[in-house]
C-alpha cells in the first residue's frame, strides 16, 4: 500500500515536472526564436550598415578629389586675374606711348 501511494505520488510529481518543463520548452523557444530573429534583423542592420558607409567613403574620397580640383582652380584663377590687371597696365602704357608719340600731322 506504501508502495502504491508512493508510485502513485511519483507519477504525480512526474507529470508536474513533465508539464513545466515542457511549458519551459516552449516559452524558451519562443524566446530563442524571438532572439534568433532579432539576431538576423542586427545582421541584415550590419550589412546596410557596411553598404552605407563604404558608400559615404567613396563620396568622400570624392569630394576631397574635387576640393584639390577647386583649390587648383582657385589658384589658376588669382593667375587670370594678375595677368588680367597686367595685361590693362601694359594695354594703358602702350597706349600712353602711342599718343606721346603721334604727331599731329600723321593722324591726317
Amino acid at each position: 500500500m506504501k508502495l502504491k501511494a508512493l508510485e502513485a505520488n511519483y507519477a504525480c510529481v512526474k507529470g508536474k515536472v513533465f508539464r513545466r518543463n515542457s511549458h519551459l520548452v516552449s516559452f524558451s523557444m519562443a524566446h530563442v526564436s524571438e532572439l534568433m530573429t532579432l539576431m538576423s534583423t542586427i545582421d541584415a542592420l550590419s550589412i546596410e550598415y557596411s553598404k552605407k558607409r563604404v558608400e559615404l567613403e567613396k563620396w568622400r574620397w570624392e569630394y576631397l578629389a574635387n576640393l584639390v580640383a577647386f583649390r587648383e582652380l582657385e589658384g589658376h584663377m588669382v593667375e587670370v586675374r594678375r595677368l588680367s590687371v597686367c595685361r590693362e597696365s601694359v594695354v594703358a602704357i602702350i597706349e600712353g606711348h602711342e599718343r606721346m608719340n603721334s604727331h599731329p600731322l600723321q593722324d591726317l
